[in-house]
C-alpha cells in the first residue's frame, strides 16, 4: 500500500520522485533491520551450542538437551516427570539427573504443592561459561 501511495504522489507531483526513493529507503532500512536481528538470533544460538559442546563430557545428554532448552527459554519448568517422559527415562534417573544441575547451580530448584519444580538459574549462560574455567 505505501507504494502505491509514494506511486500516487509521483504521478501528481510533477513526476517527483522523492517520495517514491524515501519508500524504497524506508524498505532498506526495514530490510536491514530484520537483518540486524536475524544475525544477532543466529550469533546467540551459535554461542549456546558452542557453551554446551565445551561442557559436553560433564553432563549426560539428557542433561545437555534440558541445557540447551533452558539457555533458550529462560521461564521453562521442569519436572521429574516432564524430564523423565521427555527422556524416556525413570523418575530416579530423572531426579539424579535434576539434582546434579541443581548442585552446580545451574537450575533453581522450587515446592509447588506436593511437588518440586525446577527451573532456569539466573544468570544460566555465565554459569555454564564459568564451568569451562574448572
Amino acid at each position: 500500500m505505501a507504494y502505491v501511495e509514494a506511486f500516487l504522489h509521483a504521478e501528481t507531483d510533477e513526476q517527483d520522485a522523492t517520495y517514491f526513493v524515501l519508500h524504497q529507503l524506508n524498505v532498506f532500512d526495514v530490510a536491514i533491520a530484520d537483518f540486524e536481528a536475524y544475525v544477532a538470533r543466529k550469533k546467540k544460538q551459535l554461542d549456546e551450542t558452542r557453551l554446551i559442546g565445551a561442557n559436553a563430557s560433564r553432563f549426560n545428554g539428557r542433561q545437555l538437551a534440558l541445557l540447551g532448552h533452558a539457555l533458550r527459554h529462560q521461564s521453562a519448568v521442569y519436572t521429574h516427570d516432564s524430564h523423565g517422559r521427555s527422556h524416556g527415562v525413570t523418575i530416579v534417573t530423572a531426579r539424579s539427573d535434576l539434582a546434579q544441575l541443581v548442585a552446580l547451580g545451574l537450575l533453581v530448584r522450587r515446592r509447588v504443592r506436593n511437588q518440586f519444580t525446577y527451573g532456569p538459574a539466573d544468570l544460566l549462560h555465565e554459569k555454564l561459561a564459568g564451568l569451562g574455567n574448572l
